[in-house]
């Protein structure tokens, strides 16, 4: 048997009928796998049918079964060897072995799955650096969103982007797994039972973010699911008491005996589904749990902190996992992140001075000891700003400065429809990209202020034999010349790369020998430049022309 699409996928042959076969109450299913290292791991198993997609003639997607239906295991071996499996089915009947086989795994050609490293930095299952700079892409209001996905997909790898964000949402056809049968689609069969159509439309996403090297952030549950000031859709959530589900607030969703079960009924099964998938960046439990009305975060916090457990024990593949608020941190304290059950901090910042905006989370986030991705970013909370930066250089900014001040990638615009896709930003952060391509940030050290250029702002991290730095122009100007200091750095040969904060492209370059603080006068640039250095080991360099 061969890996596909990263990962190996075996049928179950199993062939007794069950009322519902998402309910592992009445049907379960798991894989337990002796490992070449000796170790066992118990993965679940998934109903599913196969569902092949078509336009009709208005243009309007259908999925439609194309095959029989039957469960499934899906596996990225993350050890290469002999493992052996035992198909575990329990229901009615009892507990039975329905199945064994053996995989002979090779070592694996793919780069993987992404890694929380305790320097902070991500890097992939081979052991290399993954910096996520991309753009939310949380669903597409149209009558082909899958094809509008995988376009934008395609031209966010086009432009360097290794990132995106998707919310499991009922908005537009929806993409979530689960919601009433009036659902305008027709995908949805109520609460309690999968929609294997929209469970097949994930699947054809993920596979195209892993053809395309992209990794996504999936958002499990979103706040406008319940009672809040802002779409909310609480009154065709099924788990409303009026729609036939547990709850009779959306306070209840968080406290329902029944409605904790459903919920982790559904992370098992989207674990199981989705889980060796590579393009799976990690789950994020909950987008912005401190707008649900209400409910307040010191009842939704601890909820989003079970949920995460939750997810973790049924998720062998170990994705990162995280949640977010909509509050800065610097504001209110985003307490919620001091637990150990997530991998990762995040914040949604929006702001005209994004630099500066940006700069108060970086201090405020620093204090949980995690990465911190900027999971949203923009102008304003409507978009209208957004559309008037016609020169993407918010968006553009915003990066650089993450990068900068100790982010573990870029900031993710929110407005990916009016803003990076109708106007075509997608250009303005392939300069970031290329200049993070390879590199361990944390090799570059802490953010600090004391790096200077006259005459401009500067941004900068510095570790003992690493540098890097994003100058900036008051405004849209050639700068002529420019003499930036550096300190902190190691002595020795000094290695100094300027590039092009668009492209990129590397414009400068100079091996410089020295003790103390770096000085090096940068070559002639337009409103803003970008310089990389390293400390090299070894005999004395001589200076060089650019």
């Amino acid at each position: 048997m061969e890996a596909h699409r990263g990962f190996f996928e075996i049928p179950v042959p199993l062939d007794a009928d069950h009322a519902n076969p998402f309910d592992p109450d009445e049907i379960a299913v798991d894989a337990h796998l002796k490992l070449p290292s000796g170790g066992v791991v118990v993965a679940p198993c998934f109903f599913t049918q196969p569902h092949e997609m078509s336009l009709d003639a208005s243009g309007r997607e259908r999925w439609n079964a194309s095959g029989p239906p039957g469960w499934v295991l899906r596996i990225a071996p993350w050890e290469s060897g002999i493992h052996s499996i035992e198909l575990w089915a329990r229901d009615a009947r009892g507990e039975r072995v329905v199945g064994l086989l053996e995989l002979d795994v090779a070592r694996p050609q793919a780069p993987g799955i992404v890694r929380v490293r305790p320097d902070r930095d991500l890097e992939r299952a081979d052991g290399t650096p993954f910096v996520p700079i991309g753009m939310n892409l949380a669903w597409w209001i149209s009558h082909d969103p899958t094809v509008q996905i995988e376009r934008v997909l395609g031209r966010m790898a086009a432009s360097g982007m290794s990132w995106a964000r998707l919310w499991l949402t009922h908005f537009g056809d929806g993409l979530t797994i689960e919601w009433g049968a009036e659902h305008p689609s027709g995908n949805f069969q109520g609460l309690g039972t999968y929609s294997l159509a929209a469970a097949a439309r994930l699947d054809r996403l993920f596979d195209a973010a892993a053809r395309l090297g992209m990794a996504v952030q999936l958002v499990l549950w979103q706040h406008s699911q319940l009672e809040c000031l802002s779409h909310s859709a609480w009154a065709d959530n099924p788990y409303r008491a009026a729609n036939g589900g547990p709850c009779a607030s959306s306070r209840d969703f968080f406290t329902s005996p029944e409605a904790i079960r459903l919920s982790d009924r559904r992370l098992r099964y989207l674990a199981a589904r989705y889980g060796a998938y590579e393009s799976l960046f990690g789950w994020e439990v909950f987008n912005e749990m401190d707008l649900v009305v209400d409910a307040g975060v010191d009842l939704v916090a601890p909820w989003c902190a079970e949920r995460a457990r939750a997810i973790r024990s049924v998720d062998v593949h170990r994705h990162p996992v995280t949640t977010s608020l909509s509050w800065p941190a610097s504001l209110v304290p985003a307490t919620a992140f001091t637990s150990a059950d997530y991998d990762l901090a995040q914040c949604h910042v929006y702001a005209h001075d994004i630099v500066e905006a940006l700069g108060r989370e970086a201090v405020a986030h620093a204090a949980h000891g995690k990465p911190t991705i900027v999971g949203e970013m923009g102008l304003g909370l409507q978009g209208a700003e957004d559309v008037l930066d016609t020169a993407g250089w918010h968006l553009h900014d915003a990066t650089w400065a993450a990068l900068m001040l100790g982010f573990c990638g870029g900031a993710m615009s929110w407005w990916w429809d009016c803003y990076v896709d109708a106007q075509g930003h997608y250009d303005r952060q392939l300069g970031a990209s290329r200049f993070c391509a390879g590199e361990w940030l944390s090799e570059y050290g802490v953010s600090r202020t004391d790096l200077v250029a006259e005459g401009l702002f500067v941004l900068g991290r510095t570790g003992p034999r690493a540098a890097m730095a994003w100058l900036r122009a008051p405004e849209d100007r050639e700068v002529a010349a420019a003499m930036l200091v550096i300190p902190g750095l190691a002595d020795g040969p000094r290695a100094v790369e300027q590039l092009d904060t668009l492209s990129g492209e590397r414009v400068a370059r100079w091996e410089l020998q020295g003790s103390g603080p770096l000085e090096v006068r940068l070559v002639p640039f337009r409103r803003d430049t970008a310089v990389k250095v390293r400390v090299r080991a070894g005999a004395p360099a001589l200076d060089m022309d650019p």
